[in-house]
């Protein structure tokens, strides 16, 4: 029986003819019905099944042969086309009500016929190609469900001709084809086998159905979980390359309610941890191997990944170590890189800092690092805490948190990774108000060799979260009682790396740590909080002070230098957006003494002057117009403040200074040949080893050198004639007097021992 529309029966070329028939024929008393239409119109009969539901055929009883049909103009199998074959089919696949009602004998042929015709006449060599040869009114049809699997109608988008296992009656593999069909369904735009995001579209509609709720299809989202297996081993697919795809990817837990692979675990009988009742298990009908292999994690990882947040928002793991070790040739490997820690402590608001030689070797058992030996590390203190914005900055490789911020000069922003010429694995710990009651500790791996389980080369983990699963976690780090604080620790390198082939033994340190020793004292001429600089090391669990320099203030003068500050700190927040703003405010300042002390050593006695803008505005419209645009672009982001330290006079016999240095906060490695320390806000080059002699940061280091740091030297010089003056009312000797006048006469800069044409403008 005919269970769909047939257009003879509503053709309106065709006359409907009703007689009754002569005594002769007349078999029942009843007239009979026929339809009559111009033989142009009508296909030979044996094409009933390709086109009756589209096009009128030849009743199979009028006996037509092919001799009067070709003298007729009857259709033959010439005139059939795709288009109109298709058209059948798309009859077919719109009228076809399921097996039961609408599968039969008929329809087979329907479906046999049509596929023979088709593939007769597509015969173009690729499915684009012959797509392009189709009308296009009728290649809607591709979007219906044209090929018959058994009894029932898929997408072509629904098959495929191999598939590891079927998952029907979603995704259908082809068996048993004719050759006929093979070739056909290949025209049609049959795959030969399916892609990932076929099999992803799947899940991604099953998610949605099953929301929150027990999945009552297990066994076909396991099928669909076999088949991404058999994807991932037939494209040799990686870690890496099923990332895109992460929250795609689902599987059932143990209650069959659906979540992405990345959130669940493995029953690893193995691992007993009590916190493991707050990890989320896959169902034990997926099979491990399948499960590792589409993201499903290991107890442990899971549980890590439950209380730790990324480091890094890079991707590869190439990428991360290969940009360390371009920035790595930028930094040299000296005492520079413990320089980058008292600048980075100091903008952090920190008040003393610790260098500790931690070069204990111990067992540790719980904590959730690969390697259960520490090694010997350099640790190193500061009693500031890390803020959100510390955090994003010293994850965000080669940017940094202080970028935008012109006050803030090194908080962990690119310096921060020359550690690495000493470590692989740079780790700290923070306490502090909003990191919770026991503090945070962050862990680098970009070499994914510490927590080689974890996709992301570095981890935070919350310390509140721990549990005695995790005791040992800090037992890597010398412990601090206060309630803020940070504790960095750098394992020393003990192999070569794709980092760096350079390994760094305790005596390396021991020698650096000297060369800090030397430099301390003069670290803390121009530094806004860090008062205390101090060598320690860690013996039988206790930390022992073996350096110490401090730089000592009276009261009132800690008071006038932290107003200094803060109005600096003001000036640049309102000119945040407009960072040229820093040069149009007037020029203010602040002069204090600071008295350094290191050791039983004699007290050094210095007045700093710090000065922030000028009374001296660029004048030259070329210059302005440099640094105004610079400013705009973001070439520059630094401020206008520069620094005088002059050493106090003494009647005593003092030690004579012969050079002195050039700072960028921080001593840089630049003898100036003037009686006195300066700095500034220079334009370096990422080393910190010279000043920039080219480009804006060229006219920048001008303009402080011609315009702020004589006005600041000025300063100075007045405040300590007014010194002069005092010391000469309180009746001194006149060997003393003179000797005080000396003094004085010496601090002015002399032409002869200017070493470079930078401090050019001090000369006489």
């Amino acid at each position: 029986m005919w269970k769909f529309s047939f257009q003879s029966e509503k053709c309106e070329d065709l006359k409907s003819v009703t007689k009754s028939l002569c005594q002769e024929h007349r078999r029942i008393n009843k007239p009979v019905r026929a339809m009559v239409g111009k033989p142009c119109s009508l296909y030979e009969s044996r094409f009933v099944y390709a086109v009756g539901s589209v096009d009128c055929v030849v009743d199979s009883s009028c006996q037509v042969g092919k001799e009067l049909s070709r003298c007729l103009g009857i259709r033959s199998q010439e005139s059939l086309t795709a288009d109109v074959l298709l058209q059948q089919l798309y009859v077919l696949t719109n009228e076809y009500k399921g097996p039961n009602e609408s599968f039969n004998a008929v329809t087979e042929k329907i479906v046999n016929q049509v596929y023979s015709e088709l593939d007769k006449v597509l015969n173009k060599q690729s499915v684009q190609a012959n797509r392009q040869s189709i009308d296009d009114n009728v290649t809607d049809v591709f979007d219906k469900k044209i090929i018959m699997v058994g009894k029932q109608f898929f997408h072509v988008k629904q098959v495929a001709m191999n598939m590891e296992i079927d998952c029907s009656p979603e995704l259908c593999v082809l068996h048993y084809l004719s050759d006929l069909q093979l070739r056909l369904f290949k025209k049609l735009g049959v795959k030969e086998h399916f892609s990932i995001e076929d099999i992803l579209a799947v899940m991604e509609r099953k998610t949605k159905l099953w929301k929150g709720k027990p999945c009552k299809e297990k066994k076909l989202i396991i099928n669909l979980l076999r088949n991404v297996h058999s994807i991932i081993k037939r494209e040799h697919m990686k870690t890496e390359d099923l990332l895109q795809y992460k929250d795609s990817i689902v599987a059932p837990d143990e209650k069959n309610v659906l979540a992405p692979t990345y959130e669940l675990a493995l029953d690893d009988q193995a691992v007993q941890w009590r916190w493991c009742r707050k990890v989320r298990l896959v169902h034990g009908d997926v099979p491990p191997n399948i499960a590792k292999a589409v993201g499903v994690q290991s107890k442990k990882t899971s549980l890590i990944k439950g209380f730790s947040k990324g480091i890094f928002s890079f991707g590869q793991r190439e990428k991360l170590t290969t940009r360390l070790t371009g920035l790595l040739i930028d930094y040299p490997s000296d005492v520079s890189i413990f320089k980058e820690f008292i600048q980075n402590a100091d903008d952090a608001g920190a008040t003393e800092i610790n260098f500790i030689k931690f070069f204990r070797t111990q067992k540790i058992a719980h904590s959730i690092g690969q390697n259960q030996t520490l090694g010997p590390a350099l640790c190193i203190y500061n009693d500031a805490h890390f803020t959100d914005s510390d955090l994003e900055g010293i994850r965000n490789l080669g940017i940094g948190s202080k970028t935008d911020d012109p006050t803030k000069t090194g908080q962990y922003g690119l310096g921060f990774n020359a550690v690495y010429h000493i470590t692989d694995t740079p780790s700290f710990y923070s306490k502090g108000p909003g990191l919770g009651k026991e503090g945070v500790l962050c862990i680098f791996d970009p070499l994914f060799k510490e927590i080689p389980e974890l996709d992301e080369p570095g981890i935070r983990c919350d310390i509140d979260d721990m549990d005695n699963d995790f005791k040992d976690i800090l037992k890597g780090y010398p412990g601090f009682v206060s309630e803020k604080g940070t504790m960095f620790r750098l394992p020393l390198r003990q192999e070569e790396s794709e980092i760096s082939v350079h390994c760094i033994c305790e005596s390396q340190i021991d020698k650096l740590l000297g060369l800090l020793r030397k430099d301390a004292s003069s670290c803390l001429h121009f530094l806004k909080n860090i008062n205390s600089i101090a060598i320690s090391n860690y013996v039988d669990g206790k930390v022992c002070n073996e350096f110490k320099v401090e730089a000592k203030l009276t009261e009132s003068d800690e008071i006038r230098r932290k107003q200094y500050f803060d109005k600096v700190k003001a000036v640049c927040k309102k000119n945040m957006l407009d960072k040229y703003g820093n040069i149009d405010e007037d020029r203010f300042s602040v002069t204090y003494n600071l008295s350094i002390v290191e050791g039983r050593r004699k007290c050094k006695r210095w007045l700093v002057c710090n000065q922030f803008s000028s009374d001296t505005k660029p004048h030259e419209k070329d210059t302005s117009c440099k640094l105004r645009q610079a400013f705009a672009v973001g070439d520059l982001g630094l401020m206008p403040e520069v620094g005088i330290s002059i050493p106090v006079f003494e009647t005593e016999n003092r030690e004579l200074q012969q050079t002195h240095t050039a700072f960028c906060l921080l001593p840089l490695p630049l003898s100036t040949g003037l009686p006195f320390h300066l700095n500034g806000h220079f334009s370096v080059d990422r080393g910190r080893r010279k000043l920039i002699s080219s480009t804006v940061g060229e006219t920048w280091n001008k303009y402080l050198l011609s315009s702020l740091l004589p006005e600041a030297f000025c300063t100075s010089a007045l405040e300590v004639q007014n010194r002069v003056h005092d010391l000469s009312e309180k009746g001194l000797t006149q060997a003393n007097l003179k000797k005080i006048l000396r003094q004085y006469n010496e601090m002015f800069p002399r032409p002869l021992f200017a070493t470079d044409d930078n401090w050019k403008y001090f000369k006489g």
